[in-house]
């Protein structure tokens, strides 16, 4: 069976040059036809190495790519960002590059091979140059755009500690492909009726603790002795808690795809804003009830903003002033923002989904299809409400919901939620989970030590079930918050040192003056 993955490679490579970036429905089914197969051959050959399985995956990234195009058009991610002069000189670039390697293959057009070589590797270093630009200045075109991975590069930069788990799915069946520093390994997941039951099950209280953990324990012991672990979820199906599929010693968070692992480690001036609307609607829920959906008041949501603000200096934006306008005006001008609301998503209809800002009427919150018109450059966007993680399974993005609205907006990491989350739970965690960020905790470790502070501090049995606390995940970049020093700490240390001076000049003197004597 091993002698036919090159022709599945082959396949792979002529359907995708064959589509271009405007697949139709016949070619989306080809290209699903070819994964399932290139999955199931990979998975039931134990004879492939580390390099089979490495063209394996990349073959299924690279099957995913024209389907992305199709969605989203770089001209608008382009336009969106104000940088749509940029997109005539990409394009110039890469006919160029086109024309390069033309003038390279056939040898009979032109004799001067040295100098096509150098325009060939000049007009690669100017792409380059020109992609990585506007992926900073547009997060979501990075996401699209970023096509070509280096998978050996890209292995030689993990760190030891570190493992992806990228989850990919046939007809029937999960599977694992498994990361590190030095290997590639694929494995059995479960089948995608199991997978979707527990993630049916985890939403609601009575679900039976003991048998969340699905990954298998194959998966489990090839990432023995691994710290961090990213998953990458099968665009087929909503995430489940990353505690479901990693040990609990090891920190997990997610990630959309391979090519978006980076690693932030800005020293930016740090700028809060807080969004908590008022909400006039009176319910008769005890605290274990009172979740974050509909439109009763949240009391929680209060205290929790309230402690945000006080740690981080944070912009204030309550009731009257948590509306959408003023998210709209404001939320550019802040690189880290925290809405504590009421959410609306209707998993069937990804239109639907929105962000209940302060008003009475539809128009005054916030739509799903509205957050990918924004333009943001935000470390962190905390979605502190219900199923903000949650929505439509479209077949070509995966999970149509609110986290993957913001990181398209320019959010380099989401927190977000998988459930209904209950009010006062989610305070106590919100509240732990800031106090480790600002500790310098990475994301996703503040957020495990939120967690497990919830479980450590809870005393009643019923409430550590994982409704209560398992419903939050870190989407993305998961370094931590760089803080600028407070001004007052430089004052301190320059009044340290006017100290010593006094001293030792005291001390001198004291010595010159015992001389004398």
């Amino acid at each position: 069976m091993i002698e036919v993955l090159p022709l599945y490679f082959l396949a792979s490579a002529i359907l995708k040059s064959y589509i271009g970036n405007q697949p139709s429905d016949q070619d989306i089914e080809v290209q699903n036809e070819i994964k399932e197969n290139l999955l199931r051959l990979a998975y039931t050959n134990n004879k492939l190495t580390k390099n089979h399985l490495k063209m394996v995956l990349l073959s299924i990234q690279e099957l995913q790519q024209p389907l992305l195009h199709k969605k989203l058009s770089i001209n608008d991610l382009l336009k969106k960002h104000d940088i749509s002069h940029l997109g005539k000189t990409l394009e110039y670039l890469k006919n160029q590059i086109q024309i390069d390697l033309e003038r390279l293959n056939n040898k009979t057009l032109d004799s001067d091979n040295d100098f096509w070589e150098s325009q060939y590797a000049l007009h690669q270093r100017e792409l380059k140059n020109l992609v990585d630009s506007i992926s900073v200045k547009a997060p979501s075109f990075h996401m699209v755009q970023n096509t070509n991975l280096d998978m050996d590069s890209f292995l030689k930069n993990m760190d030891q500690s570190d493992a992806i788990i990228k989850l990919d799915s046939d007809e029937k069946d999960i599977y694992a492909f498994i990361l590190t520093k030095n290997n590639i390994d694929i494995s059995y997941v479960a089948s995608k009726k199991d997978y979707e039951n527990i993630l049916k099950h985890s939403k609601n209280s009575d679900f039976n603790f003991k048998k969340r953990n699905i990954l298998s324990k194959k998966v489990v012991s090839k990432t023995n002795g691994k710290n961090f672990i990213k998953i990458i979820p099968d665009i087929t199906l909503n995430p489940l808690p990353v505690e479901y599929l990693v040990s609990p010693e090891q920190v997990g968070s997610y990630i959309t795809s391979i090519n978006t692992v980076s690693k932030h480690n800005e020293n930016q001036t740090l700028k809060a804003i807080v969004f908590r609307p008022d909400y006039n609607e009176k319910r008769n829920h005890t605290a274990e009830t009172l979740v974050r959906s509909g439109k009763f008041e949240l009391p929680y949501a209060k205290e929790e903003t309230s402690y945000i603000n006080k740690i981080f200096n944070s912009r204030n934006m309550e009731a009257a002033n948590a509306t959408k306008q003023n998210f709209l005006k404001e939320a550019p001008d802040y690189n880290m923002h925290h809405l504590a609301m009421h959410a609306v998503v209707n998993p069937e209809n990804d239109n639907e989904g929105k962000l209940l800002f302060q008003g009475e009427t539809d128009d005054d919150y916030l739509k799903l299809r509205e957050v990918y018109n924004l333009s943001l450059d935000s470390q962190l966007i905390t979605l502190s409400a219900c199923n903000t993680a949650y929505g439509k399974v479209d077949p070509i993005e995966g999970t149509l919901s609110l986290s993957r609205a913001f990181q398209y907006a320019g959010a380099r990491a989401t927190l977000t939620s998988l459930w209904r989350v209950p009010d006062r739970e989610t305070s106590i965690i919100m509240k732990s989970f800031y106090t480790h960020l600002k500790d310098g905790d990475r994301k996703d470790v503040a957020l495990k030590k939120a967690k497990q502070d919830y479980l450590r501090n809870q005393i009643e049995e019923d409430l550590k079930h994982p409704y209560y606390w398992a419903g939050f995940i870190i989407t993305g970049d998961t370094s931590p918050i760089i803080f600028p020093t407070p001004w007052y700490y430089y004052l301190a240390i320059g009044l340290i040192i006017v100290m010593v001076f006094v001293l030792i000049s005291l001390s001198r003197k004291r010595i010159n003056k015992g001389l004398k004597e």
